[in-house]
């Protein structure tokens, strides 16, 4: 049996990853400050300020709370299916 979900879900699933992601970034800018974890300008680097090196755990983040959230509408959609 193959099952799969509107693609308004799958739209949905990216807007809230982007949208968590972009919050916890938001988020994470000053612990990251305070916890020393910041790239610092000099050598071959570009930026003029230090850049805050949490960025990647907020799209994972973002990603895995999306997922999870997929995976309990896909759980609810094959619930709905399979009832007599």
């Amino acid at each position: 049996m193959h099952i799969s979900l509107p693609p308004s879900t799958y739209l949905a699933q990216a807007a809230l990853a982007a949208f968590i992601s972009a919050l916890a970034i938001l988020m994470l800018r000053r612990p990251a400050e305070r916890w020393g974890l910041v790239d610092h300008p000099g050598g071959r680097k570009r930026h003029g300020a230090p850049v805050p090196l949490t960025g990647g755990l907020a799209v994972v983040g973002g990603f895995a709370l999306a997922l999870t959230w997929s995976f309990a509408a896909l759980a609810q959609s094959v619930a709905v299916i399979g009832e007599p």
